[in-house]
């Protein structure tokens, strides 16, 4: 159904992967970001953020990664690089195998701010980490120089003592790089004002419904066949995260949450840590079976 609607959109909107499709947020101010240095930092996985890092090592070597997985990066992007979505949208549709022009741009827009579904939730990177990976198979499968960290710091390195960093050969900026941001709460605030800009703005009020939610004005129908014409000031509304409608950030995850037992093994109740096992287990059988194949 996703993807129905994605074509659907691309073929009623084909400046989908290019342009906002809510039209006010291109004049959104991003980060400058000069020489690149944070996109590339994203890009090659060296964001000092092991579950974003594993994420993005992943795609690189094998052009694919888990949903769940994607939304973690775009809302770091997004969010706490505050970054535009084109780059995002650009380097999935440069790396992914299983890269969809339509449904791509339909998502990066959405967790852009400029889709047509606003996300009601921005993803934190050392939160999912300890909610999907509770055991750090995935980060240690792709952020090696971590592996050996125990579960309580493999999520969050920086936490660890200078004493056990060295013990497990763990220089920042030389084995593994620093966080590119620190301050995430007040990156997060940032991002979340640079919304509230383009909502003040004269465009962005004009675009504002009575609710909070903003809308979309459509172009008159067409006329001809048994439906005539006209419909001239029609409008749709488009779902728009709390956050924005209230004009503060309500849709809050912290780092601060601790390992719950209930998600950890043997008893591995929760989806997502489920999904990223088995993932990892499923990498794990591709490679050995390639290592035994000659071609």
């Amino acid at each position: 159904m996703w993807r129905d609607l994605a074509y659907w959109s691309l073929w009623r909107f084909p400046t989908l992967p290019t342009i906002s499709f809510r039209r006010q947020y291109e004049m959104q101010r991003w980060n400058p970001d000069p020489n690149q240095r944070l996109l590339r930092a994203w890009q090659q996985g060296k964001t000092g953020y092991p579950l974003v890092d594993a994420a993005m090592r992943q795609l690189w070597v094998v052009g694919w990664m888990p949903n769940y997985m994607r939304h973690v990066v775009a809302s770091f992007l997004v969010e706490y690089l505050n970054l535009s979505w084109v780059h995002g949208e650009k380097w999935f549709d440069k790396t992914l195998v299983d890269s969809d022009v339509a449904i791509n741009a339909y998502m990066w827009q959405n967790g852009g701010h400029s889709g047509m579904d606003q996300w009601n939730f921005v993803m934190h990177p050392v939160n999912a980490s300890k909610t999907c990976d509770p055991e750090g198979a995935y980060v240690r499968q792709w952020v090696p120089e971590l592996r050996n960290l125990s579960n309580s710091f493999v999520h969050c390195p920086w936490e660890a003592t200078t004493g056990v960093l060295a013990a497990h050969r763990i220089m920042f900026d030389a084995t593994y790089p620093s966080r590119i941001v620190v301050n995430l709460e007040q990156a997060r605030r940032r991002s979340h004002e640079a919304v509230m800009e383009v909502r003040r703005s004269k465009e962005g009020q004009e675009c504002i419904a009575k609710s909070g939610h903003e809308i979309i004005r459509l172009p008159p129908r067409r006329s001809g066949g048994g439906g005539g014409g006209g419909g001239e000031g029609r409008t749709a509304v488009l779902i728009t995260r709390v956050d924005f409608r209230e004009g503060k950030i309500s849709t809050r995850q912290t780092p601060d949450e601790r390992l719950d037992g209930r998600q950890r093994a043997p008893n591995e109740g929760q989806l997502f840590a489920g999904i990223m096992k088995s993932e990892v287990e499923q990498y794990n059988r591709t490679m050995l079976l390639k290592s035994q194949t000659s071609y």
